[in-house]
């Protein structure tokens, strides 16, 4: 993210462009040992809550309920668009390696079919933790958008890496993936 921000810096002639790049470069250096240390303990809480802790709803994979913007002040609707796009950014880039790592932790986890959901590490909570780290540094939203922007960018290209490595690991440990299918359905016939 420096190293991004610092040529943003440079390479940008708008002027408001390059002074919200050079204060989120220097708030980033002012802040950098809170966010490390912040990170691994808002991950690990993430992952505690379990799939029930997650605050997206089924129906809408964005998460976002729009009926309900109204209720919420600008902030708010600002941090679930950050969620949002963060979240299309990592999936695009770990879907290979995400979609096998998901039938490798269900199968692990004793699952008959794939539910991602129920995968911890599934981008959406590595992205709701550094959302989180970074709104109780409490910068000025523009600060915060320029990070997101480039940290989003680059959690994405990281997963992919950390997801390759763990599932070669449960595969090194004899987990064999379970499959995508069906749910059985409540009359108790499958599709």
């Amino acid at each position: 993210t420096r190293t991004a921000l610092t040529s943003e810096e440079a390479e940008t002639r708008n002027v408001a462009q390059r002074d919200t790049a050079s204060d989120a470069l220097r708030l980033l250096a002012q802040h950098e040992a809170a966010l490390v240390k912040a990170y691994p303990m808002a991950l690990l809480e993430i992952f505690a809550e379990g799939p029930a802790g997650s605050k997206t709803r089924k129906a809408d994979p964005t998460g976002m309920d729009f009926g309900e913007l109204s209720l919420v002040d600008d902030a708010q609707v600002q941090a679930q668009v950050e969620l949002s796009r963060a979240q299309q950014v990592a999936l695009h880039k770990t879907d290979a390696s995400l979609t096998e790592l998901n039938g490798l932790v269900s199968a692990a986890q004793g699952l008959q079919r794939v539910q991602p959901e129920r995968n911890p590490l599934r981008p959406e909570n590595y992205i709701r933790a550094l959302q989180q780290v970074i709104t109780e540094i409490a910068v000025p939203s523009n600060v915060r958008e320029a990070w997101m922007q480039h940290m989003r960018d680059l959690l994405g290209a990281e997963l992919v890496g950390s997801y390759q490595r763990a599932a070669q690991a449960l595969r090194e440990h004899g987990v064999q993936p379970v499959g995508y299918g069906v749910a059985p359905t409540p009359g108790g016939r499958s599709g």
